[in-house]
């Protein structure tokens, strides 16, 4: 992708570029937390360290490289048929068990737009593939093969908006044939191709997920993980371990490393 083209349509950018807000001006207002500061940090997988540190607010966060036909059209047409769908999840109004497929699908591609924006926007390493972006701008009704998007509610009385970003997968195998070096190449592999980024507004926990292994499957946590996208099809359920109820442990990271990975041999036999 040229750097002078629009991450979505690909179009060239001169005299027609925006800035997106990241999180829609209409939810920055709503939910009173455009003046939220925020401290993106980066940190490695391997080792923990740090590898970058910003400092801003919320309504200073934005995604360059969107032309205006991209942000004014779809974009916005996207944000009104979310608005009333996030509103009423984060204030609990509604479950997302009560969703529609149709809306299901609303707020999937929302939510996937905005994590889009995000991991473009943010101090963190570019490891969405672009061919998601175009998906995205290319068709309504779908996301790109092999990602998941699931939500959920948790009554939240402390932290009004949170994000996460990363790529951690708990996989688990019946295969014998994984030493440890295969094993630390699916893990490397995992760490450069997949990703996982989560957001929570209010009540509301939403998380994106791609996994480009095709012999693994998602495996999500009964009754806790509700599928948005896709909302059928083949999946591994298990139970909640204690690390969901571990209170000293953020409910998004909880939710996160809970969306876990199995292969099909895995889930056959149990």
């Amino acid at each position: 992708m040229r750097c002078n083209s629009c991450i979505f349509c690909g179009d060239n950018l001169s005299g027609e570029r925006s800035c997106e807000h990241i999180f829609p001006k209409w939810a920055l207002e709503y939910f009173k937390i455009g003046s939220h500061e925020i401290t993106p940090t980066h940190r490695s997988e391997s080792n923990g360290d740090i590898v970058s540190t910003r400092k801003h607010s919320l309504k200073n966060l934005v995604a360059g490289r969107i032309c205006r036909k991209c942000n004014n059209g779809w974009m916005s047409d996207l944000e009104s048929s979310a608005k009333k769908i996030v509103i009423d999840l984060a204030e609990s109004h509604i479950k997302v068990e009560a969703l529609t497929h149709d809306e299901r699908v609303i707020l999937a591609r929302w939510v996937f737009k905005t994590v889009l924006c995000l991991n473009w926007g943010s101090n963190f390493h570019k490891n969405i593939p672009r061919s998601h972006y175009r998906h995205l701008y290319q068709f309504n009704d779908s996301l790109p093969e092999r990602v998941m998007v699931v939500g959920q509610l948790h009554q939240n009385n402390s932290y009004p908006f949170d994000w996460l970003q990363g790529s951690i997968y708990h996989m688990t195998s019946s295969r014998k044939n994984y030493n440890d070096k295969q094993a630390e190449q699916l893990k490397e592999f995992l760490q450069k191709r997949a990703y996982k980024i989560g957001i929570q507004i209010k009540d509301l926990l939403l998380l994106v997920a791609y996994n480009p292994l095709k012999n693994f499957l998602y495996c999500i946590y009964k009754g806790i993980h509700c599928p948005l996208y896709p909302d059928s099809g083949e999946i591994g359920w298990s139970e909640p371990d204690e690390y969901l109820f571990n209170e000293k442990v953020p409910i998004l990271m909880r939710f996160s490393v809970g969306l876990r990975l199995a292969d099909s041999d895995t889930l056959k036999v149990k």
